[in-house]
C-alpha cells in the first residue's frame, strides 16, 4: 500500500496493526504522515486510517503501547496540531505532548537565567528517538538526544508521572529496546550486563551497535524501584 516510502516499524496491539516510519499516504488513506493503523482483513486496502494529521517537520521511527496510549518517537516538531519535540503520546483522541512538567512550569514563569530551559523545547528530548518500550507506568526512549527535560541524559531516559530521568549511559546506538525478565546468573546473558546483581528482575534490553562493548545486546538491570515496576 505504500509508494516511495520507508516504514521504520510494524506493531500489532490488540488486534490492530500500527505502521510509523516516511510516508505521506497509505491504501485509500490521504496525508496520514508517518503513523498509521489497519484493522480488519490484511487484504482489506480501505482498513488503513491515520491520527488527526499525523506528524509534521520530520517522521516516525519507533511506538509503543502504555495501556490504551500510543507513543511515537522519531524526528518531527508537531503531532497533530500539537508542539512536540521529537516524541509524542495519542491519548485516543487526540496528540498529547511528553513534557517534563517540572520545566514546562519553569517556562512558563520563567523571566530570567532559566529561560535558556525553554530553547527548542527543550522539556522533551532534544534529538532523534530511535526505540521506545514501555513497563509498568514508564516509557522507556533511546535515541540520539543528549537533554531529556532539560537534564542531561545521555541517549537514554524514562519517562514516569510527568517527569524525564536519565538512564545510565550506553555508548553506541540503540536501535530496539524492550523488557525481559532474567536471572542474573553465570550464563544468563547474552551480550554486556549493566547489572545490580538481582535475580529475576525484568531488565531493560537494548539493542544497536555498542562497538566500546564488543557485543550488540546490552542488559540494564535497574532496581525494581528504579524501574517503576
Amino acid at each position: 500500500p505504500l509508494r516511495d516510502a520507508i516504514v521504520s516499524q510494524v506493531k500489532s496491539y490488540r488486534n490492530v496493526l500500527y505502521i510509523v516510519g516516511r510516508f505521506k499516504d497509505v491504501g485509500g488513506s490521504k496525508n496520514v504522515n508517518h503513523v498509521a493503523m489497519h484493522r480488519g482483513d490484511s487484504t482489506t486496502a480501505g482498513g488503513w486510517s491515520g491520527f488527526s494529521t499525523g506528524l509534521h517537520g520530520g517522521h516516525a521511527v519507533c511506538l509503543a503501547f502504555i495501556g490504551n496510549e500510543m507513543i511515537v518517537g522519531g524526528t518531527f516538531e508537531r503531532a497533530g496540531e500539537t508542539l512536540v519535540k521529537n516524541i509524542a503520546r495519542w491519548d485516543g483522541r487526540q496528540w498529547q505532548r511528553m513534557a517534563d512538567e517540572n520545566c514546562a512550569r519553569q517556562c512558563d514563569i520563567s523571566n530570567g537565567p532559566d529561560r535558556f530551559m525553554c530553547k527548542e523545547r527543550n522539556c522533551e528530548l532534544d534529538g532523534m528517538v530511535t526505540a521506545l518500550t514501555a513497563n509498568g507506568g514508564s516509557v522507556y526512549a533511546a535515541g540520539q538526544f543528549q537533554l531529556a527535560g532539560a537534564r542531561p541524559a545521555h541517549g537514554i531516559a524514562q519517562y514516569y508521572s510527568g517527569s524525564w530521568r536519565a538512564l545510565p549511559a550506553i555508548k553506541g546506538s540503540i536501535l530496539s529496546l524492550n523488557f525481559l525478565n532474567v536471572d542474573d546468573g553465570p550464563g544468563e546473558h547474552v551480550g554486556y550486563a549493566y547489572s545490580n546483581g538481582l535475580r529475576q528482575q525484568p531488565c531493560l534490553v537494548a539493542g544497536g551497535q555498542f562497538e566500546e562493548l564488543q557485543t550488540n545486546v546490552v542488559w540494564l538491570c535497574l532496581q525494581n524501584s528504579d524501574a517503576d515496576f
